[in-house]
């Protein structure tokens, strides 16, 4: 495990740091979708490809959790860039409610 984050992810953290509101959450979310989308592909190569059938098995018992959390991610990007002026992620707290909905 890598002790600090990649390139990438400091320049995503650095981004996302000059936002505030929904902005934020909106750049937030869409990272979010990127991220499990690459996690997604990654998981349904090794659980069809890997040589290791050790892989290739915890590939195949990750992807559903995966695939649920991308899907998760995918409607609260598309509630959020669906509200156009209304404003966050329904009518209360944008991230403040998944924060709450998560477990």
């Amino acid at each position: 495990m890598p002790d600090s984050p990649d390139e990438a992810n400091r320049e995503l953290a650095n981004h996302l740091r000059r936002m505030d509101g929904r902005e934020f959450e909106r750049e937030y979310l869409g990272a979010m979708v990127a991220g499990h989308s690459k996690s997604v592909a990654m998981f349904e190569d090794k659980a069809r490809n890997a040589a290791n059938p050790e892989v290739r098995a915890y590939a195949q018992r990750q992807l559903p959790g995966l695939q649920n959390h991308l899907r998760m991610s995918r409607e609260m990007h598309a509630q959020m860039t669906g509200m156009g002026g209304r404003g966050g992620m329904g009518n209360t707290g944008g991230m403040n409610d998944m924060r709450n909905q998560t477990g």
